[in-house]
């Protein structure tokens, strides 16, 4: 099931933005994460989120992050190393940016198919609360936007 949200996209356009529930979905932040990032607390967590929800074979940190919304070394090791996996040298500066490729490849990754690729981990079997939890935070996340789209439109 989805759920439509008005957001301001980068190029400044206001639109719908879709999230889905279950398998995979869409993760948004506001602004960047890593190392001279933002570093806002909502969009730390959902990055940090995202990346312990990829497959082992795929970049996820180990041990996995500690959802805490703190930016810190563990963090920004966690974010360099799934782009050095996913895009060499070049593309491994440690930050994810809103709409850019390392945010687009953790979307490509949380697709759905990933999880049965990867096995039904423990941790996941006691995150169904993580999981709603990460949902929330998304839509936390995106009410910044939300809300300058409304005063846009007023």
């Amino acid at each position: 099931m989805s759920t439509g949200f008005i957001a301001r996209h980068v190029d400044g356009v206001c639109r719908p933005l879709l999230l889905s529930g279950g398998g995979g979905g869409t993760i948004a932040i506001t602004a960047s994460v890593g190392i001279n990032g933002a570093n806002q607390k909502n969009d730390v967590m959902v990055i940090q989120r995202a990346l312990n929800d990829v497959p082992p074979d795929q970049g996820r940190p180990e041990p996995p992050l500690v959802v805490d919304g703190i930016c810190g070394p563990k963090t920004k090791k966690g974010i360099q190393a799934f782009q050095l996996k996913h895009f060499g040298w070049k593309g491994a500066d440690g930050r994810v940016d809103p709409d850019k490729q390392t945010i687009a490849k953790l979307n490509e990754l949380s697709g759905g198919s990933s999880a049965a690729a990867a096995g039904v981990r423990e941790a996941e079997v006691r995150g169904e609360h993580r999981e709603a939890g990460g949902r929330i935070a998304r839509v936390v996340g995106l009410l910044p936007q939300s809300l300058s789209c409304v005063k846009a439109a007023q």
